[in-house]
């Protein structure tokens, strides 16, 4: 049974604390791995074998929930057997959680995992096993479950901060009585977040920011009901009152950054489309958009396909492929790509790449991939946090203890140490440090064109010691032009076009374009990677390449002497029949991306299947000394993995004939839009090397933001928790445990903040 990768939308996580409980829960089912991202909310799950099911189950026994989706379809002329039957069948679907069968109405409420399966696929599921149905209700909650995560704590916080500061007014005027009852909706209501969220965790055996917050909270409330009892004054009352409402301010708030930021790439997508049907322009839902409908696009409106402009002329701002929101003229003609925003006139365009192929999807689904991994650091901070909350209760105690028992001090005001100690600590502002600001420079990376597929390489990105440059189509331009040629057996390069045509390497599509002349096929055909061609055309033996691959199946070497220019060679029935000369420009802005690597004390080499003087050629146009020709792929790869012991290595490559030497690489860099082909960690969509130095300043910036957010979060709970507890009393200064929660729920608002930055 093969592996298979899902991710899972979680919800209610709020701390590092409680991202290792999920993951936990998950890793008991046996899975071969499981990574939570606290920032984005979603777990990435790798298993063979178990039901998306049996998943959410353990999520939500460990007190979390899930994102799911629901469709209710009504079957037309089945039997209960069949119903049973699709129920039975649906439910071992990749992504089916849960399917209800109603045997009166023929219908089946179906809940499934939206980030692993959309409702078209379950629709096509039914229509390619001949059922006839009607789609009743289709339900994506994330946009509203989003909007209820507000609302809750939004309504709490309103709660709270009324009846808190009612309690506190009461408590001023000597109103005991009415000061605690008007806190109970504070506890009762407001808190009950907090209390659920620690039972929990108790039930799951381990602690989280929850339970700091509900024993500090609770502790006050109780004391404050037993003074009351004991001698009619509701001592700390104060403190019942206004520890919660604090903390939802830094909770609603940290909600809101989060949830933006999390939103910033997948909102690019449009989810209706307007499609051209029977002469009209209908408004269709996206996932039902397919190959050669047209799609109209108005000003202002996001391209939702890759196409082509089959009418219209329209000013597009193509900024999530170059970076730079510079206005594109489109016409009829023009290729377009989705995510790109029509600013004036309108398009109609012929899909060509749709749904999750389109390049706007493709880069939604890598970014959540990319923000879904850890980093080393990430799970050295996850570590920590898991015993950060233990830690503070013991010290929390034993602040306490040694303020009453040591230094003589009344119960109350050691409680009160003891109190602010727990309500200032705060694992959550560690818990996001890293995620947050991962989040946002893939976000970032990503509207600029630069689509980052594992997050790993964007942080060693920021330390990288030697960048490799394939030459042809990396640091020359892709478009190769022949500039000479010579012909040792006449119509040699004839056969030579009719074989190439099969090729996709740039000096093939050069050599068609020039000596093609007829429409054949070769009967026979074979490609070797970083060395050439070889087949049959009419009848004749025809081989194409670099020169050692050529004279390998030749009787006779060529008598012709390399050429400083990249060279082609042809042998027909295996002797030598024809050379051919080609050149491309140096890429734009090549020889300053290699100046800026030299002066920021990077290596840099050129790497190249090419003969040496065609590659010394280029490397004296754009600066480089070091460099290595004549290489196979296996040859690239190995030469990778022995630098590699000398540093960093970043390979740079067209991420297809390049494939071994950019998954040996520490970072692998490739061109193109078509970003799912390319094995690299990371893809520039346009062929720009001014690329890699906005990756490299990227990640530099990144990897900062993550120390200075660590930084905080570590400096924070090393300054004021001695504070809390009561380090600068003997100065006169007390901090109470009210604004120990508000400082604390304001630690994590500016870690959330600091982070968007990047």
């Amino acid at each position: 049974m093969s592996e298979v990768l899902e991710e899972f939308k979680i919800v209610g996580m709020h701390c590092a604390t409680c991202s290792v409980t999920v993951e936990s829960a998950i890793k008991k089912l046996g899975v071969k791995s499981v990574s939570v991202n606290l920032a984005t909310e979603e777990a990435v799950v790798e298993h063979q074998g178990l039901s998306a099911k049996q998943i959410v189950e353990a999520i939500r026994q460990a007190g979390y929930d899930v994102l799911t989706a629901y469709l209710l379809v009504e079957l037309e002329n089945v039997s209960e057997d069949e119903i049973s039957y699709v129920s039975n069948s649906l439910e071992k679907t990749k992504g089916v959680i849960e399917v209800t069968p109603n045997y009166v109405t023929h219908s089946l409420k179906i809940e499934y995992n939206p980030y692993s399966l959309g409702a078209t696929e379950i629709e096509d599921w039914l229509r390619k096993r001949g059922y006839s149905f009607k789609i009743l209700q289709s339900q994506v909650e994330e946009s509203s479950l989003l909007k209820r995560e507000f609302s809750k704590y939004k309504k709490r916080l309103v709660v709270g901060s009324v009846f808190g500061a009612l309690s506190l007014v009461f408590y001023l005027l000597r109103f005991e009585l009415l000061s605690l009852v008007s806190v109970l909706p504070v506890q009762l209501y407001s808190g009950s977040i907090f209390y659920r969220g620690a039972y929990r965790a108790l039930k799951n055996k381990t602690s989280n920011m929850d339970t700091l917050v509900s024993l500090s909270s609770g502790v006050a409330f109780a004391y404050a009901l037993y003074s009351f009892l004991q001698y009619g004054i509701s001592q700390f009352i104060d403190v019942a009152a206004l520890l919660i409402p604090f903390i939802l301010v830094g909770r609603t708030l940290e909600l809101s950054i989060k949830t933006k930021m999390v939103e910033s790439v997948s909102s690019i997508a449009q989810k209706s489309v307007s499609v051209i049907r029977d002469g009209k322009a209908v408004t269709v839902d996206q996932a039902s958009v397919k190959v050669g409908d047209l799609v109209l696009v108005k000003p202002g409106e996001s391209i939702p396909v890759d196409g082509v402009v089959e009418e219209g002329k329209a000013e597009v701002n193509e900024a999530i492929l170059t970076g730079e929101a510079k206005p594109v003229i489109k016409q009829k003609g023009s290729a377009v790509i989705s995510g790109s925003t029509v600013i004036s006139g309108s398009l109609l365009i012929y899909a060509t790449r749709v749904g999750s192929r389109a390049y706007v999807n493709r880069v939604a689904e890598f970014v959540k991939q990319a923000r879904g991994a850890k980093l080393p650091i990430q799970r050295t901070v996850d570590k920590l946090s898991s015993v950060f909350t233990p830690i503070v209760v013991v010290a929390s105690f034993l602040t306490f203890s040694a303020w009453f028992f040591v230094f003589h001090v009344s119960a109350a005001q050691a409680l009160l140490f003891s109190l602010s100690v727990l309500a200032v600590s705060c694992p959550c502002a560690l818990g996001l440090a890293t995620p947050l600001a991962i989040s946002a420079a893939i976000n970032k990376a990503a509207k600029s064109g630069i689509v980052v597929k594992r997050g790993e390489a964007l942080e060693k990105a920021s330390k990288v010691d030697i960048v490799l440059f394939d030459k042809t189509g990396t640091l020359t331009e892709d478009e190769f032009t022949v500039v000479g040629y010579k012909e040792l057996v006449p119509g040699a390069l004839s056969y030579a076009a009719v074989l190439e045509k099969r090729s996709e390497h740039p000096y093939a599509k050069a050599i068609v374009k020039r000596f093609l002349k007829d429409d054949l096929e070769p009967t026979e055909f074979e490609s070797f990677a970083g060395e050439g061609v070889a087949g049959v055309v009419l009848g004749k033996k025809v081989v194409v390449g670099e020169r050692r691959f050529v004279e390998s199946n030749c009787e006779t070497p060529f008598p012709i002497e390399n050429h400083e220019l990249s060279t082609v060679f042809v042998a027909l029935d295996g002797k030598p029949a024809a050379v051919v000369t080609l050149d491309s420009k140096i890429r734009e802005n090549a020889k300053q991306v290699v100046e800026w690597l030299k002066k920021n004390r990077i290596r840099v080499c050129i790497v190249t299947g090419d003969s040496e003087a065609s590659a010394k050629r280029v490397a004296k146009e754009v600066g480089i000394e070091e460099v290595y020709a004549g290489l196979k792929p296996w040859d690239k790869a190995q030469l990778v993995t022995n630098l590699k012991k000398e540093g960093v290595v970043m390979f740079v490559g067209d991420g297809v004939n390049d494939a071994q030497a950019l998954s040996a690489s520490d970072i692998g860099v490739a061109f193109g839009t078509d970003i799912a082909k390319a094995i690299a960690d990371i893809a520039l969509a346009q062929p720009n090397l001014k690329g890699v130095i906005k990756l490299i300043k990227l990640s530099q910036r990144t990897v900062s933001k993550v120390k200075q957010n660590l930084g905080w979060a570590f400096g924070y709970n090393a300054l004021l928790i001695p504070i809390a507890a009561g380090a600068l009393f003997k100065l006169g200064f007390v901090m109470r445990p009210e604004f120990a929660a508000l400082a604390m729920s304001l630690s994590s608002v500016f870690v959330s903040l600091w982070s968007r930055t990047v």
